[in-house]
């Protein structure tokens, strides 16, 4: 089973790349989905999951967006450099 691949190329850019057998083995293994469930068909549930990825709310957020806003809060939270606040000198 492949896992999930993030990377950053010298521009900063971040590419996360979840491979088809790791969609199905997360459906296989989800705790609050029922025992036995499974991925019948890759590409079309793998669509169904980035239209999901790709959907908005009223104020155009997405989850990708919200995920985005925590990981981005924990790591400053956590000391991460190449930042600065706007409340800091």
């Amino acid at each position: 089973m492949s896992l999930i691949e993030i990377t950053n190329n010298k521009a900063g850019d971040i590419t996360i790349k979840i491979p088809r057998g790791y969609l199905r083995h997360m459906v296989a293994s989800h705790n609050n989905l029922p025992e036995g469930s499974r991925v019948t068909h890759t590409k079309t549930f793998s669509d169904e999951v980035l239209r999901q990825l790709r959907s908005e709310e009223e104020d155009g957020s997405t989850p990708l967006h919200l995920m985005l806003d925590e990981v981005i809060e924990e790591a400053i939270e956590q000391g991460a450099d190449g930042v600065k606040l706007g409340d800091e000198e």
